[in-house]
């Protein structure tokens, strides 16, 4: 009698300890069954002696299908037999960093030809490649590795892959990319074509932003009731009662002093402070004669209008998670 088990085996992979013996896991209910499902993970060496322990007194032979993700491996034995290695999954073939020729042409339509590469006027986010390059070498095994996310360059313009279709019609076969940005190279003619992987791509750390020192200097404080326009004098910030969120701050201060080398270096996340009302910069708009800030919380403070009072810029100290 043969008898079909079903298991879920991990191979390499640590298993805790069962907490009852394997044959506890199974469906078997008496010796005229011939199929058995075991119901929980279990590791090759305990498969093993389990086919050992059953094989003997139930069956000659049986057929094992095992789900060793992503492969179903099925295995036939025999009482006493060893079971076989592990089934190995190859690694699915990865995008290598390539260059190749091509002719790169910009027409209004068309699709290409031997050696071609179209971009053209009408569809600059659509980039055509043929699948064999101006040497007549055959790219397809590079090309339908190309996946979104990956990157295609040409002279100074390094497209982002989004997308990409295969075509065979007439007996010319391309790829075509759907690409971001939508702009073309400025050459024309046989250009060297470079591939790269998205992972290749060395990914640059943000440049912290340079320091910005507290500084304090005076200003007059101008909180208008009118229409806009609000454009603050030498020395002035305006807070207009219409929009509250928005300080204009001239870049000359009350003393005459151009502190525009400090209001520059103010981003968001940034302090204004004037008065008991301390503001925290949400967008920067610079100007030539001033830098409007919109600031939370939206709110005027008490200084009466038009009075001097010193204005304090300053970065808070970066909160620490533990």
């Amino acid at each position: 009698m043969a008898i079909k088990i079903i298991a879920i085996l991990v191979d390499d992979a640590p298993i805790a300890p069962f907490s009852e013996p394997i044959e506890a896991m199974t469906t078997l209910d008496s010796p005229s069954m011939t199929e058995i499902v075991i119901t929980g993970v279990v590791d090759r060496p305990a498969l093993q002696s389990y086919l050992m322990l059953i094989s003997a007194p139930l069956a000659d032979a049986y057929e094992l299908i095992v789900n060793n993700p992503p492969v179903l491996q099925i295995i036939t034995g025999t009482a006493g037999d060893e079971l076989p290695p592990p089934v190995i999954t190859p690694e699915p073939p990865r995008l290598q960093a390539t260059a190749a020729p091509w002719n790169y042409s910009k027409p209004d339509g068309g699709i290409p030809t031997t050696g071609q590469i179209i971009q053209g006027n009408l569809t600059l986010k659509t980039l055509s490649v043929h699948c064999i390059d101006a040497a007549a070498l055959d790219q397809t095994a590079t090309l339908e590795l190309i996946k979104q996310g990956d990157f295609i360059a040409i002279d100074e313009v390094t497209w982002s892959v989004d997308a990409s279709a295969y075509h065979n019609v007439d007996g010319e076969r391309w790829f075509d990319f759907l690409i971001t940005p939508a702009d073309q190279a400025a050459v024309e003619g046989l250009v060297v074509v470079s591939i790269t992987p998205a992972a290749e791509i060395p990914v640059q750390p943000p440049t912290p932003p340079p320091p910005l020192p507290t500084t304090t200097a005076e200003w007059q404080y101008y909180k208008p009731a009118s229409e806009p326009p609000w454009e603050p004098a030498n020395g002035q910030i305006v807070h207009p009662n219409l929009s509250v969120d928005t300080l204009r701050m001239s870049r000359i201060d009350y003393a005459a002093v151009d502190q525009s080398a400090v209001l520059d270096l103010i981003i968001q996340g940034d302090n204004i402070a004037l008065g008991t009302t301390t503001w925290t910069v949400q967008i920067v708009s610079p100007t030539v004669g001033w830098i409007d800030f919109i600031v939370y919380p939206a709110v005027q403070d008490d200084t009466p209008d038009q009075d001097v009072v010193p204005v304090t810029v300053s970065r808070p100290a970066p909160v620490r998670r533990s």
